[in-house]
């Protein structure tokens, strides 16, 4: 059984990267747009998984490097693409984050994602993605798969009802 984790809501950015650095991310952020900041984050833990729902109501720069051993694979919810190490990233495409790299995220106001963040061993052992594939896409500059059709859909219309769940049983947001 997962571990459910009440929502985290931040009112400010630099509250927001206090928070992630403790928990061992090389992190910096810059809110972007004006007026006050409301930064959300909640997830569910698996041994070797987190799946988290984060959103971000102003536009932010973020500057991080993931912690060695993790991928993370965002999937936008909302119509606005991303833009990841200078490339634009619209809401139909995974980006594969990995260890070992920089990587730069301006967010838009009104970012709302979900994001895997795996341990690669986890990868390897359960082959979710064959390793020829994740080796190559890795290795390129910008690495991403697609995110489309009905099921596509289907997966995000399930994670949403998930956390609406897990907000239920844990209390109000």
């Amino acid at each position: 059984m997962p571990q459910v984790v009440t929502p985290i809501n931040f009112r400010d950015v630099d509250q927001f990267m206090d928070w992630e650095t403790s928990l061992g991310w090389d992190i910096q952020g810059t809110q972007l747009s004006p007026g006050p900041s409301e930064i959300g984050f909640d997830h569910l833990t698996f041994p070797g998984l987190i799946v988290s729902h984060f959103y971000s109501r102003q536009a932010m720069l973020n500057v991080f490097e993931p912690p060695a051993g993790v991928v993370i694979f965002p999937i936008l919810r909302g119509p606005t693409p991303v833009t990841w190490n200078g490339m634009e990233i619209p809401p139909k495409l995974i980006p594969f984050v990995g260890p070992g790299r920089t990587h730069r995220v301006v967010i838009p106001a009104g970012w709302d994602c979900y994001e895997f963040i795996v341990a690669v061993d986890l990868i390897w052992k359960t082959e979710v993605f064959p390793r020829e594939f994740l080796d190559k896409e890795m290795s390129t500059g910008h690495p991403t798969i697609p995110l489309v059709g009905p099921v596509a859909h289907q997966f995000v219309r399930r994670l949403d009802r998930i956390f609406q769940e897990s907000r239920s049983s844990t209390g109000p947001d």
